[in-house]
């Protein structure tokens, strides 16, 4: 574990020592694109669960209406 926290601290290092403009750039570069990539996601799980659920419902609302099923 401690091969993962000296290569973490290599990663971060430059970073850290950055200016604060550059800093600034790689976190809209970087971080604006991925948290619309994760909102994308969260919004494409929202609606398969959606339908999901919607087709789960409506399945037990046809079954309890008619006798015949």
């Amino acid at each position: 574990m401690d091969w993962f926290v000296e290569f973490s601290d290599a990663l971060t290092q430059p970073f850290a020592t950055a200016p604060v403009w550059q800093q600034m750039g790689t976190i809209i570069v970087v971080g604006v694109p991925a948290m619309i990539v994760l909102a994308w996601v969260l919004m494409l799980v929202i609606d398969l669960l959606t339908q999901w659920v919607k087709r789960g419902w409506q399945r037990t609302v046809s079954s309890v209406s008619s006798p015949n099923s």
